[in-house]
């Protein structure tokens, strides 16, 4: 038999190694550092992002990574059409420009001069007929998605819109500001255009709105705002419902689940927090310190949260038990939003 005799001077150096071992693994998760697990019964979604590369890309299911097209300038606004021919998407920059793709083959179907400056937010109809496009100089257009005719025009929707959104049956179009929720009726006209009427805005309080999301049957509106609060907001009865006090840091994104059951809400210094609407009862904390959430979005079964950041970074998060799942750089700076394919 072998005896190993250690020294106090060597089992003190070895006591105090464990220590700091032991420090440095509680602050790795603290930073949410988790080890990364692939659960082999969790599909990850299809995602899109645009970002300040100037560049839109697609990341499928495997992981793999393709670029849908580019811009000239940093890439502000993204929306999907879903439809039986296949997704596009439409994206617009900071210098005013819409572009209209084809997923499937990154084609360019249309690109179109729609403000004098950054577009702000975008929405396609649900007939996937017409884009909505607002602008940093205050107005709101509408165009034709197929031949990029502008249809109609708005003006006064003062201040930049985190937000743009058709009712369900695409006869209200919403479009929130830093204060207000704004909403018209859609007309469509003889000769196939679409006019908007105005309906009374409505006041969302004194915080000031970073983003916004809507519910998928079209009731309810979460507004993730400056004083670290997400307000659930109802669209049917023009009330605020409730709010939930998420961080202690200004928030940036938020997203819902398809059943409505649970809303994502992410912060200026890369914290997630999700909880159930019903209760307001959290369900989990993920923390990425130091890159902001520029994005968020669920698959469409729910097991799967994805997040995006100002470094470029996605990572994808096992819903229930907050399990990073996978992590990839997209672009080269800042992704500027995300969008998940239903």
């Amino acid at each position: 038999m072998h005896t190993i005799s250690i020294s106090k001077r060597s089992l003190f150096s070895l006591i105090i190694l464990s220590l700091l071992c032991l420090d440095s693994t509680l602050f790795a998760q603290k930073l949410g550092q988790r080890k990364i697990v692939k659960p082999p019964q969790i599909a990850l979604p299809v995602i899109f992002t645009c970002g300040e590369d100037h560049a839109v890309k697609r990341l499928n299911a495997k992981g793999m990574m393709s670029p849908i097209g580019a811009h000239s300038d940093k890439v502000t606004a993204m929306a999907l059409v879903s439809g039986t021919q296949g997704s596009l998407i439409v994206s617009g920059d900071a210098i005013g420009n819409i572009k209209v793709w084809n997923t499937a083959y990154s084609r360019l179907l249309l690109e179109q001069r729609a403000h004098d400056k950054a577009v702000t937010a975008l929405a396609v109809s649900p007939d996937g007929k017409t884009i909505a496009t607002t602008g940093e100089e205050g107005r709101l257009r509408l165009w034709d998605r197929k031949t990029g005719k502008r249809q109609f025009e708005v003006q006064g929707v003062q201040g930049a819109s985190p937000a743009l959104f058709y009712s369900l049956d695409g006869k209200i179009l919403y479009a929130t500001t830093p204060m207000e929720l704004l909403s018209w009726r859609v007309v469509n006209l003889l000769n196939g255009a679409r006019h908007l009427y105005p309906e009374p805005n409505q006041q969302l309080g004194t915080a000031k709105v970073n983003a916004a999301a809507i519910s998928l049957d079209g009731s309810h509106l979460a507004l993730a705002c400056e004083d670290s609060y997400v307000r659930i907001w109802n669209i049917v009865t023009k009330h605020e419902e409730t709010k939930i006090l998420v961080s202690e840091f200004p928030l940036t994104a938020v997203a819902w689940t398809s059943n409505g059951q649970w809303i994502a809400a992410g912060d200026t210094r890369g914290n997630i927090r999700v909880w159930e609407v019903s209760t307001g009862k959290a369900r989990l904390f993920l923390c990425r310190a130091g890159a902001s959430v520029r994005g968020l979005g669920f698959s469409s079964n729910g097991q799967v949260l994805v997040s995006a950041n100002s470094k470029g970074m996605v990572h994808f998060w096992e819903a229930s038990g907050g399990l990073l799942i996978s992590q990839k750089p997209i672009h080269l700076n800042g992704i500027t939003q995300l969008t998940v394919l239903p």
